[in-house]
Parts: C-alpha cells; structure tokens; sequence
C-alpha cells in the first residue's frame, strides 16, 4: 500500500548489494518528475550519489538514474551497447503494460523487459493496483519471473506473495506497536434521490462505459474525454 516505505526498503536492498560489491552498476528507472526525489532519498538516507541520465554516454554510470520514458527512446542503442546491471530498480511498474506473450506491450514494457534481462538483480516497484486485466498481471509478473504463466500463477502467489496492509497492523514500529491504528468507525450516508437523478447518474455511466469499450485502448484519448465529461456531470448531480 502507499506510504509502506517502497523507496526505502529498495533503497536497504541496494545498500547490502554495494557492501558486499563496491563496484556494483545500479540503474533506477523511475517517471520523470520522482527523478530528483529518488537521488535526493539515496544521499540523505544512504549516502548514495546517483547521476541523472541525460545522454547514452551517461549508461557507463556505476549509479544511475533516469527517466523511463526518455529511455525508452534508446531501446535498441541500449541493445546494441549490451550494456548490464547488478540491480536494476523500476518504479510505478504498473505503467508498463502488455497483454501476454503475443504482444509487444507499449514502449515502457518493452524497455523494461529488455533491462530485466540485462541485471542480476531486479526490483519492480508500485503502490497502485493491478488494473483487474490478469493478463496484464501476469505479464508483469513474468519481468520478475520468466517461466510464469497462467497454469502456475497461483503457485507462484502462493510460495511468494507477502500482503501487509494498514489497516490489519502489519506494520509496526519496532516496540510493535502500530504504526497505523485505524479506529475510526465509517458510516454509509443514504442519498434520497429523485428518478430523474437516478437516470441521469446511470445514463453518464453507461455513456463513460460505452465509450471505454471503443477505445483501442487504456490510454486512448477517447477514453480520458469520457472519464473527464463523466466528471463535470458528476459535479452537477
């Protein structure tokens, strides 16, 4: 969940891994505007000094950050470099997506795979949910385990998946106390509202869902202006 501490439990991993290897090569790959918020986070906490990528030249960096979506421009000259990686850390995960095996995922999922392959190590880094696509799970998954697939997903979840959450105390100081304690008490609110309403709020509904389903995909523009025209309704209902 958000607010577990990602960054910092990546950054502990990759503090043990240059310990042990002074010479480790590790490349963040994070959204643009969390580039100066991660170099920041490794030299106040760890004593890390990441450069910011801004060229193919900036690759030979033993620590490195850069933006996913200038790198993915360079796919096919980080390629040809045969450039490698002791970790390779990649944050909002969750933005590269791909439907399975026969597709080539955007551009993101592309440059991703292509890194996973080029690192001993890898960490994949998200707070969002998955968007309820298994396939999309799925082939997330497979960047942190290649022989996953539909048959053995559940083995895998299984033997691997660890869920702490806020709200059931899994998080603790180190007294074992809560760090979240939830004991607020939630009510629901019924809303009397007219039939004319009712038709109204379903009928923005079903225009936002019809229009979702002609989308080529999540990220068409046909989409955001339905979501966005759902919203200004919503404010007048």
């Amino acid at each position: 969940e958000t607010g577990l501490g990602k960054t910092i439990l990546a950054g502990l991993f990759l503090k043990d891994l240059i310990i042990k290897n002074n010479n480790a090569r590790v490349l963040v790959v994070c959204p643009r505007p969390a580039m100066l918020q991660w170099q920041k986070e490794m030299q106040d906490k760890f004593d890390l000094n990441f450069s910011i990528y801004d060229n193919l030249n900036d690759l030979k960096e033993k620590l490195l950050i850069a933006s996913i979506d200038k790198l993915k421009r360079k796919k096919k000259e980080i390629e040809y470099r045969d450039t490698k990686w002791d970790l390779v850390i990649v944050d909002e995960l969750h933005r590269a997506t791909s439907k399975g095996d026969n597709d080539k995922g955007n551009q993101r999922y592309e440059l991703i795979k292509l890194l996973s392959s080029r690192t001993t190590h890898f960490l994949g880094l998200t707070a969002t949910p998955h968007d309820g696509k298994r396939d999309h799970f799925i082939s997330r998954l497979k960047l942190i385990f290649p022989s996953l697939t539909e048959d053995n997903l559940e083995e895998y979840l299984k033997k691997y998946m660890i869920r702490r959450r806020k709200k059931d105390d899994d998080v603790t100081d180190i007294n074992g106390n809560p760090l979240f304690p939830y004991d607020v008490i939630v009510e629901t609110i019924k809303l009397n509202v007219t039939k004319e309403e009712l038709e109204f709020y379903m009928g923005v509904e079903n225009y936002v869902k019809n229009m979702y389903g002609k989308s080529e995909n999540y990220n068409s523009p046909r989409g955001l202006v339905a979501t966005i025209m759902g919203r200004l309704a919503s404010k007048y209902f």
